[in-house]
């Protein structure tokens, strides 16, 4: 899925959605400010992890897009003023990102990740299975994770 007029297009007409988890963004970190932007003036809160960057454009970035109607924020450090940071503690990995969603009845964890193609269970896919474990450990209450595991 890669952000631009298309993805655009499809979320403005998701009126009966309330979260969406994005995969393969292909935004990269220079992008995330309009893209946060596109969502907003749309009815969304968008929290997203940047794209790594390649020759030809970026490769991966994942997304997780909340209604306004909604409290969500990222779980920890982040959800506060200051920059995105990128930092595990704060829910934010390469290629994967927590949001902290509260509703009135319960505070879920909901997780986008990206796992690169055609790489199976690889070193690198590996060490972002071991980021998301050890931040679960970080976190309590109900997780729900989404995303394009190839």
């Amino acid at each position: 899925t890669k952000w631009g007029p298309t993805f655009l297009t499809f979320l403005a007409a998701c009126t009966n959605y309330e979260i969406v988890l994005v995969q393969e963004t292909h935004l990269a970190a220079s992008e995330l400010a309009n893209a946060n932007d596109d969502a907003k003036v749309r009815g969304w809160k968008a929290f997203l992890s940047p794209a790594k960057p390649k020759t030809a454009g970026a490769s991966g970035g994942v997304a997780i897009l909340v209604k306004n109607i909604y409290t969500a924020s990222l779980p920890f450090k982040a959800n506060t003023s200051k920059a995105f940071t990128g930092k595990l503690e704060d829910g934010v990995g390469n290629d994967w990102i927590f949001v902290q969603l509260i509703t009135n009845h319960a505070t879920y964890h909901l997780c986008s990740i990206y796992l690169d193609s055609s790489s199976a269970f690889s070193t690198n896919n590996r060490s972002k299975a071991t980021e998301i474990s050890t931040f679960c450990r970080t976190i309590t209450g109900p997780k729900l994770m989404g995303g394009d595991l190839n």
